[in-house]
């Protein structure tokens, strides 16, 4: 959706993304219940869901949600090997978590 490959009101189909990604029904279905909550999937009648439309500030968002996701992610991960180093460097033998 946000690279364009499905379009805004195009319907989409559980089976034929199932098929499209090599994925099962339930995860496509699950997918599609957080897509539709967080606004890009709409719901217009039982079963039947089409690609909301995205404007150009919801594609910041996008852009702004995912950039802050990798910066916490990169700390994260920078914590962790530095407390690994850590434990490494305390009694010759990294840290185990219980």
């Amino acid at each position: 959706m946000t690279d364009g490959d499905l379009a805004s009101g195009r319907t989409i189909s559980q089976t034929g993304l199932a098929a499209r990604f090599n994925m099962s029904r339930a995860a496509i279905r699950e997918a599609l219940f957080e897509l539709e909550r967080e606004g890009f999937v709409r719901r217009v009648r039982s079963g039947v869901r089409i690609v909301a439309d995205i404007t150009f500030e919801d594609m910041l968002d996008i852009i702004d949600v995912r950039e802050r996701s990798r910066i916490d992610l990169q700390a994260a991960l920078s914590t962790h090997n530095r407390r690994a180093s850590q434990g490494t460097q305390r009694n010759g033998a990294p840290d185990r978590c219980s």
